[in-house]
């Protein structure tokens, strides 16, 4: 009996080690595609590199019962897509298109929805950042040769609404692909007062200071203050939280001038230029950079269709504003894909359950995990797509996880009251 004990044991072992391997080549994907295609043909690269990582993780569904909630979440998407392709034939230009389409873009192992299959394999909130803090020290260290590498080229490339390349001050994507694990390495030398984890802060910031945009900074300070939050309402000195936050506020707000100024000395001096300082310097951080203008068009369309116009239904009416075609808002864009109705119940469901998670008492742990990734989600306020990133995914599944844990939890409360 001791011995069958033991060989489970192993087995379990075994299996999270293959799940915790496989999360870790998720998350450093953009690093192992680039790597492959400086050694095989180009085109050949994300493949090898998503065969690489989905390896581990398929040995250890042979040993542990598939993640069924994922994949019905993926045949759903399935469905809600083929139906809006039977009702709508002329999104076929859209839905196939290169880059922006939906194989490359939202079905491919490397897109966002993955990250729910992980996460919720792994359904550990300790091995979740256990995992994000090992990949993020690779990552960090590539989007930095990256950005170091635009800065000596002078410009970034990027695609104009027309399809041509343009080049650009600095990355979108980048800012927020460096933001996910400045966020965990924020929360870990917050949490459990890791000086080293200051390092990934400082060099996340970095990175996204010279060669991000500035929508990174405001889920840097909704995370600090759903942190602090938190810590206040779970706290039993609520008062000294408020007056040391007050205290905290004025103190940046006297330091701030002077701390730009550093900044920008700094950065002249080592010819590194900053688009989000001299923002912050000219008093222009508030400028719309186009969203205005889209999301214009995107209310525009709401009210001459409120029933919807599918999935990815906005690309053929906003492909003129902006080439990837999508509102860079992620109420506006389920509003549009599901209509005024379910949209509304979508987005009403996920504030009442965010809230729940925010004040539920206990499951300090993941708490923690849920700030991280709601926060990281913000991004979707002004940018981006919830189809591509991990953004949506990642708050999803970690709110099942958290449901499933209350529920098992209560389950066996139940049992021992019996």
């Amino acid at each position: 009996m001791k011995i069958r004990l033991a060989n489970i044991k192993r087995t379990q072992v075994g299996v999270c080690q293959l799940e915790d391997t496989a999360f870790i080549l998720y998350l450093c994907l953009p690093m192992i595609s680039a790597i492959f295609a400086r050694i095989i043909e180009p085109s050949f690269a994300v493949g090898a590199a998503v065969i690489i990582t989905f390896l581990p993780l398929f040995f250890a569904h042979l040993k542990r019962k598939m993640v069924w909630d994922f994949w019905g979440l993926y045949v759903f998407l399935i469905f809600f897509l083929l139906s809006t392709y039977i009702f709508h034939p002329e999104y076929e230009e859209w839905f196939t298109r290169d880059i922006y389409g939906i194989w490359d873009y939202v079905l491919r192992p490397d897109n966002g929805i993955y990250i729910y299959l992980f996460i919720r394999a792994l359904n550990e909130p300790g091995r979740i950042i256990k995992c994000i803090r090992k990949a993020g020290c690779p990552m960090l260290t590539y989007y930095a040769y990256r950005a170091m590498n635009a800065l000596e080229r002078g410009y970034w490339i990027d695609t104009s609404n027309r399809g041509y390349e343009i080049r650009m001050s600095y990355n979108l994507g980048l800012g927020y692909h460096v933001l996910f694990f400045t966020l965990l390495y924020l929360f870990y030398a917050l949490e459990k007062k890791d000086i080293r984890s200051w390092f990934g802060v400082i060099a996340g910031v970095a990175i996204i200071m010279v060669a991000g945009s500035r929508g990174p900074f405001l889920c840097i300070l909704i995370f600090l203050a759903l942190y602090y939050g938190v810590k206040f309402l779970d706290s039993k000195r609520k008062v000294l939280y408020f007056i040391g936050f007050i205290i905290g506020v004025l103190a940046l707000w006297m330091v701030l001038p002077y701390l730009l100024n550093l900044i920008v000395y700094l950065l002249d001096n080592l010819n590194l230029p900053s688009r989000l300082i001299k923002k912050l310097i000219e008093g222009s951080l508030s400028d719309d950079s186009r969203r205005y203008l889209i999301w214009s068009a995107t209310v525009q369309m709401i009210k001459n269709n409120p029933f919807g116009y599918g999935a990815m239904g906005s690309r053929h009416i906003l492909y003129q504003y902006v080439y990837a075609g999508y509102p860079h808002q992620i109420f506006l864009e389920i509003l549009v894909d599901f209509g005024v109705v379910l949209g509304l119940l979508i987005i009403l469901c996920m504030g009442f359950f965010s809230f729940r998670f925010f004040t539920m008492k206990g499951n300090t742990e993941w708490k923690g995990v849920f700030i991280i990734f709601f926060s990281n989600a913000c991004q979707l306020l002004i940018s981006l797509t919830y189809w591509h990133t991990i953004g949506l995914w990642g708050v999803l599944a970690v709110g099942v996880c958290i449901y499933c844990s209350q529920r098992r939890v209560k389950r066996q409360d139940g049992e021992y009251q019996d």
